[in-house]
């Protein structure tokens, strides 16, 4: 059976839900609200933590093309607590991490692969920008982080 949201997105992560505001059309951008929940564990002790509401804002990502129209994910977050325990001295906190995007990062992993695949074309930082809707100097930054990856 095919995850809705993973043949949307492209990001597999099976805790990545829809939201009930679902798809939404807002002028030249497709706005999907999903919602990241789950089990999360203690980096300290290893118990499961227990949930704690969600993030106040959703987390802005943008994600690739569909039907040829940018596209943002509004993903709300999960917060998760660890209460004080012997095992566990102090109070741990953690929001939920979402696999297929970089910790602190606004743009999805896949986009960055694309942008990857692009660089077999002659074309511009500013060309691939504008196509992919990132800034030039994003493009750049991916370029560059693929210096370990290629010998002069």
């Amino acid at each position: 059976m095919i995850n809705d949201t993973s043949f949307l997105t492209g990001i597999n992560d099976p805790n990545l839900k829809m939201d009930k505001s679902g798809v939404k059309n807002t002028g030249n951008y497709k706005v999907i609200h999903l919602v990241k929940t789950g089990t999360c564990r203690c980096p300290v002790c290893g118990r499961p933590m227990l949930k704690n509401g969600f993030r106040c804002q959703p987390v802005k990502i943008l994600a690739l093309l569909i039907a040829n129209v940018p596209t943002i994910l509004l993903i709300k977050k999960q917060k998760y607590i660890c209460k004080p325990s012997p095992q566990c001295p102090e109070t741990v906190t953690k929001v939920a991490e979402i696999k297929g995007i970089n910790q602190g990062c606004r743009i999805a992993n896949n986009v960055k692969q694309a942008i990857t695949l692009d660089l077999r074309r002659n074309e511009s930082q500013k060309d691939i920008g504008e196509q992919y809707h990132v800034s030039p100097s994003m493009a750049g930054r991916i370029i560059d982080s693929l210096e370990d990856s290629f010998t002069p």
